[in-house]
C-alpha cells in the first residue's frame, strides 16, 4: 500500500448560539415543522467534544494532512482558524446558494466532496468520535487504497422504524440504490457504524452522479427528512462498486459481551461508567453519543473525561479565556449561592427569608453558581423580587473543570459537586472587594447587612466555627482531632470553622497566591469534609471567628443528644445564644426540614415556606420524600432482622444511630449475635440493647463467621474498609455483608 496523503473532514455546530437557534427556529416555523422547534437541544448542544476530537487526532493520528471543519460560520471560542493544519469550510462555499441557511447534517454531508483542496482519500467525523489507540492509514484503507466499511447487523421492527427519522431516511436510502443498482449484501439488515469513516473523493463524486436527482432533493430540504438520502449511501456504493472491504462490527448491544471492541459506541453515561468501558474494551475508535435520554449532570462531567483522555493542548488552540463574574456595582452587597437543580426548590424558602429580612435602602446582587438549573427555576426565582435586590446565575462548568479536572470530587448523600464552587469564588470574583458565601439550606432570620459591616481586622475571611470544635477534647472525636492536627496539619483545630457562611475580603487576597494555596491543599491524602477541609487549610491563620448566631448549625443537637454536656464551658453560653436566637438558621445534616420533622427550627422553614410560589409543590416534595424514606428505612430494618436470623456467628460492624433504632424496635435476643464493632474506643464497654460494643481486635477472641455492616451511609466505602481491615490482619474466613 503506497502513503497516501489523507484528509479529516468534521461537520460541526454550535448549538449554544443564541443567534443560530432563533434562525433555526424561524425556519422551523416558516416550514410548519412543529418537532423541529420542540426539538431537543441534545442534537446540536457543543460540548466542546470538538476540541478533544481534534486532540485525539494528533495525539493517535499525527499522519493526517489537513483538518476541514464545516460550519454555518461558526467558529468555536477556543480554535485558532489560522492555523495551517485547520481549515474551516463554510456551507456556502459547498452548498448551493438556493439552499442556505441549512439545519439538515444529511443536505451537508452530500456537498463533502465540494471542499476546495480536500484531497482524494478523507475521513469523516462528527465531533462526537474519537480516536482512542495509536492507528496506521492501512486501518481506514485496505492494501487497493480503498475505504474499509464498517457496518454492523440490524434487525429493526416496523415501529422502531415509523418511531425514527434516522431509521426512515436510511431504509428510504437503500430503496434508492437498490432501484438503481443491485447488490450483493442485504442492507436492510445491516446499518452504518457510528465511527469515523474513510472515503475517496473520486468514489464520493461518482456516487453522486449516479443519483444527481436524489441528491440535488436532499440538499434542498433545510431539516431533516424521512426522504432524504443519507450519506451511507456512497459507503454502499463502494462496496458494490468499487469492492472495498465491509468490515463488520458487534451491535451495540453486544459489545458489552466482547472482550475488546474496535470501534466503541457508548452513549454518555457517567463519568466512571464510561472510563470503565473505555478501560476494559481498549478501543481504537470511540463514540461518545449525546441523546434525550442523557442526564444533564452526566452531560457537564463529560469534559472531566474528555480532558483525561486527551489531556495534552494543542497549537491550535487559544490560551485559556479568563472566567470572572462582572461587577454589577460597587455599592451593593454581594451574596454567592451555589446549588443544583434539586435544591432549586428549597432554595425558594431561603431567598424568601432573605428578601423577607433586608432594608429596602440597601441593595443586594445575589449570584447563583450553578451548572444544571433549568429555566423553570430560574424564572421562579427571578420574580417578584423588590427593586433593592437582584439575581444573577453563572454557569461555572468551565472555570469548574479548569481548576479541579485533576481532582477526585468526594461526594454523598448529601453533598453534591456544588459544595466546591465556593472555593472558586477568590479567582472568579476578581473585581470585587468582598463577597458573602452562604450555603441554600440556610433561613436568614435577620437583615443580612449587618454581617457586611462586621471588619476583618485583617483577615482574608469571616466566618464561625464548627460545633465540632467545642468537642475536640472528648474521646470518641480523637479520630476527628487527629485528623484535623495531623492529616490537615492544622495547628490550632478549635478554630476550625463551617463553611456554610464565609465572607471573603476579596480586597486582600491575591489570586496567585490563593491559587498555589489551593494547589497544595487538593493534595491533602485525605477529606473528611472535602470542601470545607480544603478552606480550613487555606485560610489556617487568616480567619476571623464571629458569634455562632450567625451560622447555627441545627444538626448538631440532633446528631449529638449529648453535646451541652460535653461542650467546652468557654463556649457553651455563646451556643446556648446563637440556639436561643439563631441570626441565621444552617440546617447541616441530611435531616432537612424539607424531608424530616425532626430538624431544629423545622417550623421556621415552613414559615418562610408558605410564601413561596411552589409553596404546593414543597408540599408535594415533603410527602414523597419522607414517605420513601420511611419505606426504605424500614426495608433496612427488616433486611438487618433477617440477616440476623441465621446459625452463623455474627459481630454487628458500627454502633450506630440505625443500630439503637433497631434495637428499641425489634427486642431480639439472639445467642448467635456475638456483639457489636465499632473503631472508636470510647465506644468500647457501652451497650446497644443487650449487647457490648468492642473495638476491632475482639475478633481473635470471638472468630465469627459473618460481619454485618450497620452503619447506613457510605455503605459501600464501610464495607470495603472492613474487607481490607479483615485482609490485612488475616481474618479471611470472615464474610462482609452489608444493609
Amino acid at each position: 500500500m503506497q502513503e497516501l496523503k489523507i484528509d479529516l473532514v468534521y461537520l460541526w455546530v454550535d448549538g449554544n448560539d443564541k443567534e443560530w437557534l432563533l434562525e433555526r427556529n424561524y425556519w422551523a416555523r416558516q416550514l410548519n415543522l412543529k418537532e423541529e422547534i420542540a426539538l431537543n437541544a441534545c442534537r446540536y448542544i457543543d460540548n466542546q467534544e470538538l476540541k478533544y476530537s481534534l486532540r485525539s487526532a494528533q495525539m493517535y493520528a499525527p499522519w493526517i494532512n489537513k483538518i476541514f471543519i464545516i460550519t454555518n460560520g461558526q467558529i468555536p471560542k477556543w480554535l485558532d482558524p489560522n492555523h495551517p493544519k485547520i481549515k474551516i469550510i463554510n456551507h456556502a462555499e459547498i452548498m448551493p446558494k438556493y439552499s442556505l441557511p441549512s439545519f439538515n447534517s444529511e443536505a451537508i454531508e452530500t456537498c463533502i466532496a465540494n471542499i476546495p483542496d480536500l484531497s482524494e482519500y478523507f475521513l469523516c467525523a462528527n465531533d462526537d468520535k474519537f480516536f482512542a489507540s495509536p492507528l496506521t492509514s492501512d486501518y481506514f484503507f485496505d492494501r487497493n487504497n480503498n475505504p474499509i466499511v464498517n457496518m454492523r447487523n440490524q434487525n429493526w421492527t416496523h415501529d422502531e422504524i415509523n418511531k425514527s427519522l434516522y431509521k426512515q431516511s436510511y431504509i428510504y436510502t437503500i430503496n434508492v440504490f437498490s432501484e438503481k443498482i443491485s447488490c450483493r449484501h442485504h442492507y436492510k439488515n445491516l446499518e452504518p457504524f457510528h465511527c469515523i469513516e474513510a472515503y475517496r473523493k473520486s468514489y464520493y463524486l461518482e456516487c453522486k452522479t449516479i443519483f444527481v436527482s436524489e441528491f440535488n432533493s436532499t440538499v434542498n430540504k433545510k431539516f431533516r427528512s424521512p426522504q432524504s438520502i443519507q450519506h451511507p449511501i456512497v459507503d454502499i456504493f463502494m462496496v458494490e462498486q468499487k469492492q472495498c472491504t465491509l468490515k463488520m462490527n458487534p451491535k451495540v448491544t453486544e459489545q458489552i459481551f466482547e472482550e475488546q471492541v474496535e470501534n466503541l459506541y457508548l452513549p454518555i453515561k457517567s463519568y466512571k461508567e464510561m472510563k470503565k468501558m473505555i478501560a476494559s474494551k481498549k478501543p481504537k475508535l470511540l463514540c461518545l453519543n449525546d441523546g434525550d435520554y442523557i442526564l444533564e449532570n452526566d452531560r457537564k462531567n463529560l469534559k472531566f473525561l474528555l480532558e483525561e483522555l486527551y489531556p495534552e493542548k494543542q497549537a491550535w488552540e487559544k490560551e485559556d479565556v479568563e472566567e470572572t463574574i462582572p461587577l454589577l456595582s460597587m455599592n451593593t452587597n454581594t451574596i454567592v449561592f451555589a446549588f443544583n437543580n434539586e435544591y432549586a426548590k428549597n432554595f425558594t424558602v431561603t431567598l424568601n427569608s432573605l428578601v423577607q429580612n433586608t432594608d429596602a435602602d440597601t441593595f443586594y446582587d445575589i449570584v447563583i453558581l450553578n451548572t444544571d438549573i433549568a429555566d423553570k427555576y430560574k424564572e421562579i426565582l427571578s420574580q417578584n423580587l423588590p427593586q433593592n435586590i437582584s439575581l444573577r446565575f453563572f454557569d461555572i462548568s468551565d472555570v469548574l473543570f479548569k481548576y479541579f479536572k485533576d481532582f477526585n470530587f468526594i461526594t454523598g448523600t448529601y453533598w453534591t459537586k456544588e459544595i466546591y464552587y465556593r472555593i472558586l469564588i477568590p479567582m472568579i470574583f476578581t473585581n470585587y472587594q468582598k463577597v458573602l458565601y452562604l450555603d441554600s439550606d440556610i433561613i436568614v432570620n435577620q437583615d443580612i447587612k449587618k454581617i457586611f459591616d462586621i471588619s476583618f481586622d485583617n483577615n482574608e475571611i469571616i466566618a464561625v466555627k464548627d460545633s465540632i470544635s467545642s468537642v475536640l477534647h472528648i474521646d470518641k472525636n480523637k479520630d476527628r482531632l487527629n485528623h484535623i492536627t495531623n492529616i490537615l496539619k492544622i495547628s490550632e483545630p478549635e478554630r476550625y470553622f463551617n463553611s456554610g457562611l464565609i465572607l471573603f475580603n476579596l480586597a486582600k487576597i491575591d489570586k496567585q497566591d490563593y491559587i498555589d494555596r489551593l494547589n497544595k491543599a487538593k493534595q491533602i491524602s485525605k477529606l473528611l469534609f472535602p470542601d470545607q477541609d480544603i478552606l480550613n487549610k487555606i485560610f489556617e491563620k487568616r480567619t476571623k471567628l464571629i458569634h455562632e448566631s450567625w451560622n447555627y448549625c441545627c444538626g448538631t443537637l440532633i446528631w449529638h443528644p449529648s453535646y451541652l454536656n460535653e461542650i467546652k464551658s468557654s463556649t457553651k453560653e455563646e451556643f446556648l445564644e446563637a440556639r436561643q436566637n439563631p441570626k441565621i438558621i444552617h440546617y447541616t445534616s441530611s435531616k432537612k426540614p424539607w424531608n424530616s420533622v425532626d430538624e431544629e427550627y423545622f417550623e421556621t422553614f415552613w414559615k418562610y415556606a408558605r410564601t413561596s410560589d411552589i409553596y404546593e409543590e414543597l408540599i408535594y416534595q415533603m410527602c414523597k420524600v419522607t414517605t420513601q424514606n420511611t419505606l426504605i428505612e424500614e426495608m433496612k430494618y427488616i433486611n438487618l432482622l433477617m440477616k440476623t436470623e441465621t446459625s452463623k456467628k455474627i459481630m454487628l460492624w458500627g454502633a450506630s444511630l440505625f443500630l439503637e433504632d433497631f434495637f428499641r424496635k425489634y427486642s431480639i435476643c439472639n445467642d448467635n449475635i456475638l456483639g457489636i464493632i465499632d473503631k472508636n474506643p470510647a465506644r468500647k464497654g457501652e451497650f446497644i440493647g443487650q449487647y457490648e460494643v468492642f473495638t476491632p481486635d475482639i475478633l481473635e477472641k470471638f472468630k465469627p463467621n459473618e460481619i454485618i455492616i450497620t452503619i447506613v451511609n457510605s455503605t459501600e466505602q464501610r464495607a470495603k474498609e472492613v474487607k481490607n481491615f479483615l485482609e490485612i490482619n488475616n481474618y479471611r474466613n470472615i464474610e462482609v455483608k452489608t444493609i
